[in-house]
């Protein structure tokens, strides 16, 4: 904390005044900075919401991130591209720290748009759902379970290192080589937890839950780029492959299969 404080008042901060200036002068400014101004870092945005005293599904979606990047053990250690961070020109952590936040927050609220709403709402609001959607992080945030939302991450991502570390290990230095080091590998992987998750409606975890699912899914050449591009169309071609491995189709008109076709033409 104290090196955190050093660093927070070592900030210079650049102040502009305009003394004694014409109505028109001050016009001129207010148009030009409202006009010319850079648009805000979504990184940047999320961050904020950590300053708040008040509980927020964006905060606890920062702190559940921030905690999986520290951790030695985590399979996120230094995988995510924190706001403010040191990096050199040649580190490249492949999630972002939006990206992460984002994808918690959306397993929490039912839109973004209802996630703004949620902000202002207690946990206790959130134990009533209006719509169908599954949340699987929605009940362990109303009940005030951070630690749940943090255990569920950890615990299958690092199943998914354990079994598919020559895809999964990355050193943050070289260009990820293959689906699983990308941003939309790392989505393919959140979607198919969601559906592990409401299937078998798991409440606990620890590191034999998620096993027996990720086994199935070990005999997928991930570093095919060709049939796992980096790309939206490779992330949904992903998922497909791993949900059809883990869940098996029961005949020939399962509607992932006929989207699976569609997407390889």
């Amino acid at each position: 904390l104290e090196s955190k404080l050093q660093k927070i008042l070592n900030i210079e901060v650049a102040i502009s005044c305009f003394i004694d200036k014409s109505l028109e002068y001050y016009a001129m400014i207010f148009s030009t900075i409202n006009r010319t101004q850079k648009r805000v870092s979504r990184d940047l945005v999320y961050s904020l919401f950590g300053l708040s005293s008040e509980d927020t599904p964006y905060k606890t979606a920062l702190e559940v991130s921030l905690a999986l990047n520290a951790h030695p053990k985590s399979p996120f250690y230094h995988r995510i591209k924190l706001y403010g961070g040191e990096y050199n020109s040649h580190m490249s952590p492949p999630l972002s720290q939006a990206t992460m936040i984002k994808s918690i927050v959306a397993l929490i609220s039912e839109s973004l748009r209802e996630s703004e709403n949620d902000k202002f709402r207690s946990r206790k609001e959130l134990k009533v759902q209006k719509g169908t959607k599954f949340l699987p992080f929605r009940q362990f945030y109303a009940h005030n379970e951070d630690s749940m939302i943090s255990d569920c991450m950890f615990y299958y991502f690092n199943t998914v290192r354990d079994y598919l570390s020559e895809y999964w290990e990355y050193d943050g230095l070289s260009k990820p080589n293959n689906i699983l080091q990308s941003t939309v590998g790392y989505e393919a992987l959140l979607n198919l937890l969601v559906d592990i998750l409401k299937c078998n409606q798991i409440i606990t975890f620890n590191s034999d839950t998620f096993v027996s699912y990720i086994q199935k899914i070990q005999s997928i050449d991930f570093s095919d780029t060709e049939k796992f591009p980096m790309s939206t169309k490779g992330r949904n071609i992903l998922y497909l492959t791993m949900s059809l491995h883990v869940f098996p189709a029961l005949g020939d008109k399962d509607e992932r299969m006929t989207k699976l076709k569609e997407l390889r033409l």
